[in-house]
């Protein structure tokens, strides 16, 4: 599914484990700041989203991002 930024309204680019990584699959995980960002957003100084959230909002439900 292509999500879009609730902020700018860009499409939002998914975040994937690179495969020349130091790290493993695990460390990796634990760093990331979401599942995708928004590559051009000028509104939102952290521009990273996670698919759950931008489920939330895509659905409906109230959610408030702490931007």
């Amino acid at each position: 599914m292509k999500y879009t930024c609730p902020q700018c309204g860009n499409k939002l680019e998914e975040i994937n484990y690179p495969s020349n990584s130091f790290l493993n699959k695990e460390q990796w995980n634990s760093q990331r700041a979401g599942d995708y960002f928004c590559p051009e957003c000028p509104k939102s100084k952290f521009p990273y989203y996670w698919k759950k959230e931008l489920e939330k909002i895509l659905f409906g439900e109230q959610l408030s991002l702490n931007l």
